[in-house]
C-alpha cells in the first residue's frame, strides 16, 4: 500500500451535526464534510448521515473505500456495550468494519483537547456528559456515579418553560418571558401551557431539537442579568461542577486540567458560571480540594478521532503530523 492509499477517517458525531475528516499518514487533511446528527437518540437518520458522511468525505478527498487504513467514529449515544452495533453495521456494509472502531464522542473530544494528558471534559450541547482520564489512564464518566448534569441545551429551555408556565418569575424576567412566548408563537402563558401539553405539535425528537435551539436565548439573557435565566443557568452550572468534582476525586494531582465542549456549556455565561463553581476556596471541602485549570479546546473533536484512528493501527501522532492537523485552525504549535 503506497502513501496515497494510507488514509484514516475521524468522525465526531453529535445529536445536531456530524463532522467527517479524511487525513493521510503525514497529518495532511484531505477533506472535511459536515452532515446531520448521528446520535440515534436524537436523529432518526443517524445511519444515513454516517454512511453519506463517509462516502462524501472520501469523494472530496479523491479516495476510495479500499484506501481506508483506519476509521474512528466517535458518536454521542454510544454509552453501553452494544450501543455501537448499528454504526459497526454501517461500516460493515461499506466494507471497512475490520479497520474501524466506534466509541463515545467524549473520547475524541478528550483526545483533541488534552493530547493524551490526564484531564476532564464536560460536554454540554445537544446532550450532556462529563468524562475524565486520570493519571493512571482510568476512564471515568459522571454517570458511573449515577450522576447527570442537566446542562444539555434542551434542559435549559425546558426549565425556563416550566418556570414561565408555573409562574416562577418576576417583573425583571418579563423581557425573557416575552421573548420565549414570541419564539414559540404564543400570546400568553396559558397558550404556552396548552402548546406544551400538545408536545409543541411535533414528535419528541423534533421537540427536543426545537427547544434545544432556543437555549441561547436563556444563556444570553443570563449574561444581561435576567434573574430567571441566571438562576436556571447557575443550577445547571452547579450540577456540572458536581460532576467534574466527582470525577476529580479519582485523580491524585493537586491540579486537574478541565475543558468544556458543546454550544451550551461554552456560552460566555455558562462557562463563567461553571468555572466559578470550580474555583478553589469556593466553599467545597474534601480531602484534596484540587485546583481545576481550564484548557481551551483549540482542535475540534473530529481531529481527536483522526488521532485515535492513527493510534488504532499503531501510528504515533508526531509533532510534524500535529502541526499539519492544526494548520486549518491557525494553530502553529500545539501545547498546553
Amino acid at each position: 500500500m503506497n502513501n496515497r492509499d494510507n488514509i484514516v477517517i475521524g468522525i465526531d458525531g453529535g445529536g445536531s451535526y456530524t463532522r467527517v475528516t479524511v487525513a493521510d499518514f503525514t497529518g495532511q487533511i484531505l477533506a472535511q464534510v459536515r452532515k446531520g446528527g448521528t446520535n440515534r437518540l436524537h436523529n432518526i437518520q443517524a445511519e444515513e448521515h454516517l454512511r453519506t458522511g463517509i462516502l462524501d468525505a472520501l469523494s472530496a478527498a479523491g479516495r476510495q473505500l479500499e484506501h481506508v487504513a483506519s476509521i474512528t467514529a466517535a458518536l454521542a449515544g454510544i454509552d453501553q456495550p452494544g450501543d455501537e452495533k448499528w454504526a459497526m453495521e454501517v461500516l460493515h456494509e461499506l466494507g471497512i468494519s475490520t479497520h474501524g472502531q466506534v466509541v463515545n464522542d467524549t473520547l475524541a473530544a478528550h483526545r483533541s483537547i488534552f493530547l493524551g494528558r490526564p484531564g476532564i471534559v464536560a460536554i454540554g450541547g445537544t446532550g450532556s456528559l462529563i468524562f475524565g482520564i486520570n493519571e493512571e489512564g482510568r476512564m471515568v464518566r459522571n454517570d458511573d456515579f449515577a450522576h447527570y448534569a442537566r446542562v444539555a441545551a434542551r434542559f435549559i429551555t425546558y426549565e425556563t418553560v416550566y418556570a414561565i408556565i408555573s409562574g416562577y418569575y418576576e417583573e425583571a424576567d418579563l423581557p425573557l418571558v416575552g421573548l420565549m412566548l414570541q419564539h414559540l408563537g404564543c400570546s400568553s402563558t396559558q397558550e404556552l401551557a396548552e402548546l406544551a401539553l400538545r408536545g409543541y405539535g411535533v414528535d419528541k425528537r423534533s421537540q427536543n431539537r426545537m427547544l434545544g435551539d432556543m437555549a441561547h436565548l436563556i444563556t444570553e439573557a443570563a449574561d444581561t442579568g435576567i434573574p430567571l435565566a441566571v438562576n436556571i443557568c447557575n443550577e445547571a452550572a452547579r450540577q456540572t461542577a458536581v460532576g467534574i468534582r466527582l470525577i476529580g476525586a479519582t485523580f491524585r494531582a493537586s491540579e486537574i486540567l478541565v475543558s468544556f465542549s458543546g454550544s451550551c456549556i461554552t456560552s460566555p455565561y455558562m462557562k463563567k458560571a461553571v468555572l466559578a463553581q470550580l474555583k478553589s476556596g469556593s466553599g467545597i471541602k474534601n480531602e484534596t480540594d484540587p485546583e481545576f485549570v481550564y484548557v481551551e479546546q483549540r482542535l475540534p473533536s473530529d481531529i481527536g478521532a483522526v488521532m485515535m484512528a492513527y493510534e488504532a493501527v499503531g501510528r504515533r501522532t508526531t509533532d510534524s503530523m500535529m502541526n499539519k492537523l492544526g494548520q486549518p485552525y491557525n494553530i502553529n504549535k500545539l501545547e498546553i
